[in-house]
């Protein structure tokens, strides 16, 4: 009978203390020296238009759900912007950017605080600039100073490094053929990020990239490769069998809320000794990891989530 009282106790003080934290109240904070806009939206409620400038808090009130919001710089500044979400004394959810006219975004869930976050981060990235064209062309192109007019003929690459949140170039025939002239925004690994063309006599034509924020996290299971050479591979996850492949960057892959064994095995397709590095992790801990540097090397394996 003592027992059976105490374990009541228990689980009352537990269930008063579990409820004494949802009724905190929860605030967005925005820490700031400039301009801001953004927006937020609770429980798939309407959408609260916001702007500002300087530090404010946002409160949200104590009900739990689920919170969703974007804050944005306006301006080109470089000041660093601060967005976090918080329930009574506890940070759920924090995240900045310094990029010109960068944005900070998250979900969260305040009653399990599982959240995923994104940025736009911080430095330049580099970007590939291909105009193909089988006779005379020009383009039009960014550069440091602004956009800059170039002349070619058949095959025109143009590295450009940026922190700009969105890219522009264009381009056009010299002649009056019913040739193709194809324009592209490729990143660094020269994957095509967008593209245009037209075969039109003396035809013009553009195109624009618009930067995403990257996604700095996410709760749930998330599996990584990262190699400098070309691999190959597959996961087994929710018994669900993927194959993958990648070369010269990092590689993610988000399984969601995953359950049982996880099994997964990657290999080198190139003969060179550049590091393999392969990873499961769940909520941001890493429950298994390896990694190999040897010609054609294969990294193996298994974590329960």
């Amino acid at each position: 009978m003592r027992l059976r009282v105490f374990s009541l106790t228990l689980l009352l003080i537990t269930v008063l203390f579990t409820a004494g934290c949802l009724s905190e109240p929860a605030e967005i904070s925005v820490a700031t020296e400039g301009a801001w806009n953004g927006s937020y939206v609770l429980d798939d409620g309407d959408e609260v238009a916001l702007s500002g400038e300087g530090p404010t808090t946002i409160p949200l009130g104590t009900e739990p759900g689920e919170v969703a919001c974007k804050f944005y710089k306006t301006s080109r500044s470089p000041d660093r912007m601060v967005v976090s979400l918080s329930r009574g004394d506890t940070l759920l959810v924090e995240g900045n950017t310094s990029v010109p006219n960068g944005m900070v975004g998250f979900t969260c869930n305040l009653s399990t605080g599982r959240y995923e976050l994104k940025a736009h981060t911080d430095g330049p990235k580099e970007y590939l600039l291909n105009v193909w064209y089988d006779g005379p062309w020009e383009a039009e192109i960014p550069a440091d100073e602004g956009m800059r007019l170039v002349n070619g003929t058949e095959w025109g690459f143009f590295p450009y490094n940026s922190s700009d949140l969105s890219i522009h170039m264009g381009a056009r025939k010299l002649d009056a053929s019913n040739n193709s002239l194809t324009i592209g925004i490729y990143d660094a690994h020269f994957r095509e990020l967008a593209g245009n063309h037209t075969s039109e006599p003396n035809g013009a034509v553009s195109v624009s990239y618009a930067v995403e924020p990257d996604l700095i996290f996410r709760s749930g299971v998330k599996i990584s490769v990262s190699s400098e050479e070309i691999w190959k591979g597959w996961y087994v996850a929710n018994e669900t069998y993927t194959s993958i492949e990648g070369f010269g960057d990092d590689e993610t892959y988000y399984q969601g809320d995953v359950s049982g064994p996880i099994r997964l095995s990657v290999h080198k397709s190139g003969n060179d000794d550049e590091k393999l590095s392969v990873s499961i992790e769940k909520d941001g801990t890493v429950l298994n990891s390896g990694e190999t540097s040897e010609k054609n090397g294969t990294v193996t394996l298994w974590a329960n989530a």
